[in-house]
């Protein structure tokens, strides 16, 4: 997996990054196996925890979600599973969403053990900008898989919690699949809440990269373009957190 997209000085200078898909090069295997990953966001549970966060609205429903979590050694390039416990962020950084033990489903076997999902994550931590001292420290890697539902008589809220940050020292988000649905543009805020920049996820594999303290990022809703189906918005968000 490559990109000639300069992710690490974007990271540093602007704290984002965007990478289109077009941007990506992969191998043939790579490709075949993004096949079989995407196939897992077709059996999400919903996210039982929604109702703790979205509080006014009547739809519960509307996100499915697994998360699980590696450990990587970023000098051996060593990724390795680790035993599923409850998402916890802090109230600081996710005001919506912190401080809430949240025990979602975990993330299957087969996703762990996809060659595409852990050539994405080296392929990440490469272009993430750590110093020297900050790579022999030991880091978490959490993967949550999230799809997002609307329908005529509903939206679907990829970030409810508005505002806010994520407790980790990056992140990035990969579309998955894009159906039927208007929306969803990412917005990157300063610290002081201050719009810096929307980010548009257009074309499966569509990517963006977030230093997590230096900016905030919210979500905008989605809405079905056509009221006679569902439209579904599908990510895969992989976070980095030393530990």
């Amino acid at each position: 997996m490559k990109s000639s997209v300069k992710i690490k000085n974007k990271l540093e200078s602007k704290g984002y990054a965007k990478i289109n898909s077009e941007e990506f090069q992969y191998s043939q295997l790579e490709l075949n196996e993004f096949i079989k990953l995407k196939e897992d966001w077709g059996n999400l549970p919903i996210d039982d925890f929604l109702m703790q966060i979205d509080l006014s609205y009547e739809n519960k429903t509307y996100r499915l979600r697994r998360w699980g979590r590696y450990k990587i050694d970023i000098r051996k390039s060593q990724l390795t599973q680790l035993k599923h416990r409850p998402f916890f962020q802090s109230e600081t950084y996710n005001k919506g969403a912190g401080g809430i033990e949240r025990n979602f489903a975990p993330i299957v076997d087969k996703t762990y053990e996809n060659i595409f999902l852990k050539n994405l994550i080296f392929f990440n931590v490469s272009n993430l900008p750590l110093k020297l001292a900050e790579i022999s420290l030991n880091w978490e890697i959490y993967l949550h898989q999230i799809k997002v539902i609307t329908q005529s008589d509903f939206s679907g809220k990829p970030a409810p919690e508005g505002i806010h940050q994520d407790d980790v020292e990056f992140f990035s988000v990969h579309l998955i699949e894009r159906n039927n649905y208007k929306g969803g543009e990412v917005q990157v805020y300063n610290l002081e809440k201050e719009l810096l920049h929307e980010i548009s996820l257009d074309s499966v594999m569509d990517s963006y990269y977030i230093s997590d303290k230096k900016v905030m990022h919210g979500v905008r809703e989605i809405t079905p373009i056509s009221n006679e189906m569902p439209g579904e918005r599908s990510v895969l968000i992989i976070s980095y957190k030393s530990v």
